[in-house]
């Protein structure tokens, strides 16, 4: 027994013992880990522009580190993330509020030497530009790391900031005419109102018109004043810059165009969108998001209507008589025919006295005397032009009747369709020479139920 009365308290020491031993293992984790805290115990806090607008200039990022660790930090380095953004490029420009100097010494880099007290801050603001490319980032995080050191031991501490991106959502809301009937010449235009949907201003909105084998381009006009193609082109297009829009804004957009070829008609197709730096479509939408214009190019065979009105009967030997000549652009497809020409064709001993030639309606009608060809001009759909000219019979001429045959050519309309038209006048009686043995002492032609009433 005594024996064991001795041996308990021996027990009891070794325990005791032990149970110091682990307090003070234990004691010496919490002091370790409440140095590592207090080693980390950085705030860093970041302000930026939310939301920020794509193509933006000057978007400034706030930045403020306090020393919180308990300790004063010898040497530190602040540098700024933009592996998680799209588009958003450093400017160059910070400036800097308060705590140790900072100097850019890479990009977005900014270390500083001096010492950062406890307690102190560093504050400093960093200027940015968004690009097109930042109109496609969904999540765009911003991180801010700072590096530093503190009696020789290093650390870091991350903060970062997410921040959304306003942008204009440019379309084209309406496009008239959805389709053209043409031929080769043929002008027209077609209207498109240009719309702003987004949730930001456009400070550029480009216009782009794709290159067409069928048609060309002869201007755009906005608010009834023609524009400029932009110095930016988008290869296959024609781009003009609309200037800005507003959320909400509208632009009504005027395409004039002139039909060059028939062959394997091309739809018109145009885009809209907005740029910057250089970019004239920040949202990439795809083609088919906007309208085209479908160009059907057929030429009708025949749009030219020749009619003749003629004097029932010359005289051999007499006095000259009135035809008259009407050419009209019949083709009902409001298409204009283009420097349309005349020549009439006569048998040997028929002249035609080209000084008499009168313009009864339409403009007027011009004469080459070294062709003989009669020069008509354009003539709209609808348009026609009646003109005279007079006949004489030479002596010695035995036929006892005459025709004569107007053809009429014209620019084509579309490749291989014709552009002659041709119209061969009623017979005239040729009357012999012996009736007319007294027309020197009359005015006009003499006709057989006139004859006496003329010596009379």
């Amino acid at each position: 027994m005594r024996h064991h009365a001795l041996l308990k308290p021996y027990h009891m020491i070794m325990i005791n013992r032990i149970q110091n031993c682990i307090r003070n293992v234990y004691l010496g984790v919490l002091l370790i880990f409440a140095c590592c805290v207090i080693s980390n115990a950085q705030s860093v806090s970041l302000s930026f522009v939310d939301p920020i607008e794509v193509c933006a200039d000057e978007i400034s990022l706030s930045v403020t580190i306090e020393n919180d660790t308990g300790s004063s930090i010898d040497t530190g380095n602040v540098s700024i993330d933009l592996s998680g953004t799209d588009g958003l490029t450093f400017s160059g420009v910070f400036t800097q509020i308060a705590g140790p100097t900072l100097t850019n010494t890479n990009d977005i880099n900014f270390a500083f030497n001096d010492t950062l007290f406890v307690g102190d801050i560093i504050e400093f603001t960093a200027d940015f530009s968004l690009s097109c490319e930042g109109a496609l980032d969904m999540t765009p995080i911003v991180r801010a790391l700072f590096d530093y050191q503190v009696s020789g031991v290093e650390a870091q501490v991350i903060q970062s900031i997410q921040y959304t991106i306003d942008a204009p959502d440019i379309n084209i809301t309406s496009s008239s005419p959805n389709g053209i009937n043409g031929v080769i010449g043929f002008e027209f235009e077609v209207v498109n109102t240009v719309e702003n949907n987004g949730t930001a201003d456009a400070e550029n909105v480009y216009y782009c018109v794709a290159d067409n084998g069928n048609a060309d381009l002869l201007s755009i006009e906005v608010g009834g004043s023609s524009i400029a193609p932009s110095p930016i082109m988008q290869p296959g297009y024609t781009c003009f810059d609309l200037g800005a829009l507003i959320i909400g804004g509208t632009a009504d957009v005027t395409e004039n165009w002139i039909v060059t070829s028939c062959v394997t008609p091309e739809d018109l197709f145009r885009r809209a969108s907005y740029g910057c730096n250089g970019d004239l479509d920040c949202a990439e939408k795809p083609d088919s998001d906007f309208p085209s214009t479908v160009l059907t190019l057929i030429a009708p065979s025949d749009p030219i209507t020749i009619t003749t009105d003629n004097t029932s009967e010359l005289f051999v030997c007499g006095p000259p008589d009135e035809i008259t000549i009407t050419i009209e652009n019949s083709n009902g497809d409001d298409f204009i025919v283009r420097n349309a020409v005349a020549a009439l064709t006569l048998p040997d001993g028929v002249l035609i006295d080209y000084n008499s030639l009168m313009t009864v309606s339409g403009d007027p009608i011009s004469y080459d005397p070294a062709t003989d060809i009669l020069t008509i001009g354009d003539l709209e759909d609808g348009e026609a032009v009646t003109f005279t000219l007079e006949l004489s019979v030479v002596c010695g001429f035995t036929a006892s009747a005459v025709d004569y045959t107007v053809d009429v050519d014209w620019d084509e309309l579309c490749e291989g369709v014709n552009t002659l038209a041709t119209e061969t006048s009623s017979q005239i009686s040729v009357l012999a020479a012996e009736l007319s043995i007294l027309s020197p002492l009359i005015t006009g032609n003499i006709r057989p139920g006139n004859i006496f009433d003329a010596i009379l």
